[in-house]
């Protein structure tokens, strides 16, 4: 009967429902240990071992709960980093190319010379 004692409310929920007990929700422990106790199919060692797989049944289930959401938060932090890397190669190819077109307009204007060439010459050969 110490089992039933150590027993989450949840399981004992579950255990009363096994054992054919209509239980509303807003039952306290004390009332869902007695119920279970005063069942026609009580017996210690059938209670106690169905109480057993109950328990077994719900920390499986609360164990793959907890892998699931690691194995989503590995998932949602390799996207991040993936999301960031991109970015950053993105950010990097933009400054290369920004300096690649800044070199190459220079090397396609000629420099004026103020001292021995005309601006309007050079405006000329500029809007070609």
């Amino acid at each position: 009967m110490a089992f039933i004692a150590k027993a989450r409310k949840c399981d004992l929920q579950e255990l009363a429902s096994e054992l054919g007990k209509e239980i509303d929700g807003n039952l306290k422990i004390a009332n869902l240990r007695k119920l279970i106790l005063n069942s026609s199919e009580y017996g210690e060692e059938f209670v106690k071992d169905v109480l057993e797989g109950i328990v077994e049944k719900r920390q499986e289930k609360e164990s793959l709960e907890r892998q699931e959401k690691e194995r989503q938060f590995e998932l949602e932090k390799i996207r991040l980093q993936t999301s960031i890397e991109t970015q950053s190669i993105m950010s990097e190819n933009n400054e290369m190319n920004n300096k690649h077109n800044s070199s190459e307009l220079q090397k396609i204007l000629q420099k004026f010379d103020s001292k021995n060439d005309d601006i309007s010459l050079y405006l000329v050969i500029f809007e070609r």
